[in-house]
């Protein structure tokens, strides 16, 4: 029964703690709720601020970001046509040969 009565007290003095830490942790949380507000709206304007200075520097780059990448566009277009006719070569020049084996001679006039 002492046992019982030990755990029983035990629980009950655990409850007790947990209760004053939440009430604490209550009154922290009423008394900064003001600061919290006053930094939030800061961070609100601040975001503003730096969205509104990032659209103005996008607008300024956006016309040399594009020149850019259609330049590296253009340039990766030649090189994989390039890379897809390579293999041909070999073919194109034999087909070359034969064609010069074969072919009449002009007719003279």
């Amino acid at each position: 029964m002492g046992t019982l009565f030990a755990m029983g007290a035990v629980a009950t003095m655990g409850a007790l703690v947990v209760g004053l830490l939440g009430v604490v942790w209550l009154i922290l949380k009423i008394v900064f709720f003001p600061v919290r507000l006053v930094l939030g709206l800061v961070r609100l304007i601040v975001g503003a601020i730096a969205g509104a200075v990032g659209m103005v520097a996008l607008l300024a780059l956006a016309p040399v970001l594009v020149v850019g990448v259609g330049g590296v566009l253009v340039v990766a277009l030649g090189v994989a046509a390039l890379a897809v006719l390579l293999p041909l070569v070999p073919f194109v020049l034999l087909g070359l040969v034969v064609w010069s084996l074969v072919k009449r001679p002009a007719v003279a006039a």
